[in-house]
């Protein structure tokens, strides 16, 4: 697919590549959604800008551009989705932005020029995201495109129609987004309650340390007591009494040292049970671990189910508006009654029609409004039983007579006009056909009987 993809983004000062003279800066200024899409065509060039808020307090975004020449991305919610694809694999790439150990979405660099390989790989997925869809995702720049038709605004939640409507006859449309990546932002929250968590242990763990060496120092200071005491009684014979008045506090110490060597094997004891805490903590980190390698794979399976139920949307709504085109309402149902000229019932429809009291003939339709909201010109053919269609002086060419119908959603019934004269015994018996036409298409049919 021939196009050209720009990368760019604003947070301590905006960054731009390729660097040539388009910026984008300019055209997110007062961004006020989450997302948003602007597309603006110069010429047989059509620029698809797509932005994406990362900090709303520093109003920081960052954003790509597709350029494509003389072809235009036929509905704007696939060209959402794309872009939306590419962004969540950006982040989790990690090249150019990532998230964070709080879960926020931060810089990775403040050159993207220095990033080409990331470029050249971003570029890559993008061609084989187009490629895959290009059967239904393009289509030529119609030649009733106009130019110097100015701007327009929508909302995701405004009418798909009207904004596809609009993007074929404005320079510039620029649809808005509140919704957020769901998948995104709930592995930046998983990342920052694991952040939270290891810093916790880590403060406990430094105190734990703190405390072992100063019970250390203890033990250590009470055997150099001992020692001392045990040299002196060795070397001098004659401290041997003031060494037997001093044994009441020898004794005294030894107590001492038994009760810091118990306060220290108490010590180790507790030591010995954080650091089992501790051990369990960097088990449980190595399966949140695992569960987020596990999230990221379900991402990206999300992901591409959601492209086929994307590209599955977009057939239906393409077979939709050529079938709603060329059969602007489905009729299920015909029935025929016997009226007056003024319209009262002579013979109700679904009752037996006999041609001694045959009037004026009336058609009743029950249909579905397909292509809702406007009027239609139906044309109606009323054959004789020697397969002959019956004309009068007001008939159109071709048909008996014709009639306009407005369309309504749903389910409807609608009594078209009577066909016939006003002398009883209009109609011969036998077997006739009626014909209700749109256009060049015969939209129902029905054989009934006189008798």
């Amino acid at each position: 697919m021939n196009f050209k993809l720009y990368i760019f983004g604003e947070s301590s000062g905006y960054k731009q590549y390729p660097d040539d003279s388009n910026s984008f800066k300019e055209y997110f200024k007062y961004q006020q959604s989450n997302s948003s899409l602007y597309i603006q065509r110069k010429a047989d060039l059509v620029y698809y800008v797509y932005s994406q808020k990362i900090d709303k307090e520093k109003n920081s975004f960052l954003g790509f551009c597709i350029v494509f020449n003389g072809v235009y991305i036929k509905n704007f919610k696939n060209a959402f989705a794309i872009f939306e694809k590419i962004y969540s694999d950006c982040i989790l790439s990690g090249k150019l932005f990532r998230l964070g150990e709080n879960g926020k979405i931060g810089y990775a660099t403040d050159d993207f020029a220095s990033q080409t390989e990331e470029y050249d790989r971003l570029v890559s997925v993008f061609n084989d995201e187009l490629e895959k869809k290009n059967r239904t995702l393009f289509a030529q720049l119609p030649k009733t495109y106009k130019m110097g038709q100015g701007s327009k605004v929508f909302s995701m939640s405004d009418s798909p129609e009207l904004i596809a409507e609009s993007i074929s006859v404005y320079d510039s449309v620029s649809i808005s987004n509140n919704n957020n990546n769901e998948d995104l932002d709930y592995v930046g929250r998983m990342l920052q309650q694991l952040y939270s968590e290891n810093k916790k242990l880590k403060t406990e763990y430094e105190i734990l340390n703190k405390q072992k060496k100063q019970y250390r120092w203890v033990a250590i200071l009470s055997i150099c007591v001992i020692a001392s005491l045990i040299g002196l009684y060795l070397l001098n014979d004659n401290l041997s009494s003031i060494i037997s008045n001093q044994s009441s506090t020898i004794s005294n110490l030894e107590l001492t040292i038994a009760n810091k060597n118990s306060e220290i094997t108490s010590l180790c004891d507790t030591l010995s049970q954080e650091r089992g805490v501790i051990r369990q903590k960097n088990s449980e980190i190595r399966l949140l671990n695992t569960n987020l390698t596990t999230y990221k794979d379900s991402l990206k399976l999300s992901l591409e189910r959601n492209d086929e139920l994307s590209d599955k949307l977009s057939e239906q709504e393409s077979k939709f508006y050529s079938i709603k085109n060329t059969f602007p309402i489905n009729i299920t149902n015909v029935e025929i009654g016997n009226t007056y000229y003024d319209g009262s019932i002579e013979t109700n429809y679904g009752s037996t029609i006999y041609s001694s009291y045959t009037m004026y003939l009336k058609p009743r339709i029950t249909y579905t409004g397909i292509n809702t909201g406007s009027s239609i010109n139906l044309k109606i053919k009323w054959y004789t039983p020697n397969g002959t269609m019956s004309t009068g002086d007001s008939s159109p060419s071709g048909f008996s007579q014709q009639e306009s119908l407005y369309v309504y959603s749903g389910s409807n019934t609608k009594t078209l006009r009577g066909w016939g004269n006003k002398t009883k015994g209009n109609w011969g018996k036998g077997t006739y056909r009626i014909e209700i036409w749109y256009e060049n298409v015969c939209l129902k049919a029905k054989t009934f009987t006189i008798y």
